[in-house]
């Protein structure tokens, strides 16, 4: 079952997640199985973290990497795909912290279930942004991915949205 679908907008920051906690959670990647990973991705979206939606967009992104040496989990910039350096950048802290050679890497992979619900969860995000026009694009594009739990997500989020527009 898809772990995120069911989730309204409200509870989307129900657990606070201290830093080692957040840190905990990404260190669980490297080794996590799918299931383990659905299990990730609702923790680290209800988190509440200030680094969360950076590190769930880069994972849909395929930035999200670990050293081998350490397991250490860090999020990539983008560059081209035939680059043999990577350019590294923390997640706690969103901050550059050096480069590491492609071949001491390994990227923490999502496959087609993991995406969709990594997609869902940057729509959800996106609907709490302050901007009209942000949430106005969010719905559509929840649209393009319509099941039962977005609509009843989009029916529960409605009652609280402002603009017409949006709406």
């Amino acid at each position: 079952a898809l772990l995120l679908a069911s989730r309204s907008i409200g509870p989307l920051y129900a657990q606070p997640l201290s830093d080692s906690g957040f840190m905990a959670a990404l260190g669980e990647l490297p080794d996590a199985g799918f299931d383990d990973k659905y299990r990730i991705v609702e923790q680290l979206a209800q988190s509440g973290h200030p680094s969360a939606r950076a590190v769930l967009a880069a994972w849909l992104e395929d930035r999200l990497y670990c050293r081998t040496q350490d397991k250490k989990v860090f999020l990539v910039k983008p560059g081209p795909e035939d680059a043999t350096t990577l350019e590294l950048i923390d997640p706690l802290t969103l901050k550059d912290v050096g480069s590491a050679p492609t071949d001491t890497l390994d990227k923490i992979v999502a496959n087609n279930r993991l995406r969709t619900i990594l997609e869902q969860m940057r729509a959800r995000f996106r609907l709490l942004n302050p901007e009209a026009a942000t949430r106005f694009q969010a719905v559509r594009d929840i649209e393009q991915n319509l099941n039962a739990d977005n609509v009843q997500l989009l029916r529960e989020w409605s009652s609280t949205e402002s603009d017409s527009r949006v709406k």
